[in-house]
């Protein structure tokens, strides 16, 4: 439900959910009667009660918005709930439960596009003819000039990753250096070079491919940042 309160230019938003009730059944009855049809309706407890007009006069199975006073009844025009007793032609009752959440808006500004275009309505700031004119005449420069910073950061994010890559080359080079050494020493003592020589090829093999993958990655980013600025101008 919108309202719209013209008092301080807010609008009311509420979340309700309709639902029809078999006219004439109350809450305990509808329990009793729904009771096993499905997984979650379970049959009420009644141990507490000493006798069943107990059970079904208790005023507290009914919230303010279910009590079933002097109510309008209507006739169904379709099926809703068999199982609850809302079929067509049958008297029903029409009952909004809240569902939330409680909203209350306040216009602040219209603006054309998403945080780019230009500003239509602002409830706390007002300009003149010639400041919007001016404002319309800045707005190329001002996106062209976003557009700048923003493949300036793209090309600073892979000047590090470049360099992140570098680093991390190096230190597997000096790691791989220390265990061939180490393998080497290994070999002289037992008189297995040859083993040790077909495993730095496959190494070197391997990282070839690496070192390959990396640069066409980079290749395709800087491709598409170039596009992009192409485009853009």
């Amino acid at each position: 439900m919108v309202n719209y309160w013209e008092e301080d230019d807010t609008i009311d938003i509420r979340h309700y959910s309709i639902r029809a009730v078999a006219a004439g059944i109350n809450k305990s009855v509808k329990k009793l009667i729904t009771a096993g049809k499905s997984t979650t309706k379970e049959l009420p407890d009644l141990s507490k009660y000493n006798d069943i007009a107990d059970y079904l006069l208790n005023p507290g199975h009914l919230s303010d918005s279910e009590y079933e006073g002097e109510e309008q009844e209507i006739i169904l025009p379709q099926n809703i709930s068999e199982q609850g007793g809302t079929v067509r032609g049958e008297k029903s009752h029409v009952r909004l439960m809240e569902i939330g959440p409680r909203l209350k808006l306040e216009l602040l500004k219209i603006e054309d596009g998403i945080d780019e275009g230009e500003v239509l309505y602002h409830r706390l700031v007002q300009k003149t003819g010639a400041e919007l004119e001016m404002l319309k005449k800045e707005a190329p420069k001002k996106k062209k000039l976003k557009k700048r910073i923003e493949q300036e950061n793209e090309h600073r994010i892979i000047r590090k990753l470049e360099k992140a890559q570098e680093a991390k080359k190096r230190e597997e080079e000096e790691l791989k250096a220390v265990i061939e050494k180490a393998a080497r020493k290994q070999a002289a003592a037992t008189g297995q070079t040859e083993d040790i020589e077909n495993t730095r090829e496959k190494d070197r093999e391997i990282a070839m491919n690496r070192e390959r993958l990396v640069r066409e990655v980079f290749f395709i980013i800087n491709r598409s940042i170039n596009c992009s600025t192409h485009n853009s101008s």
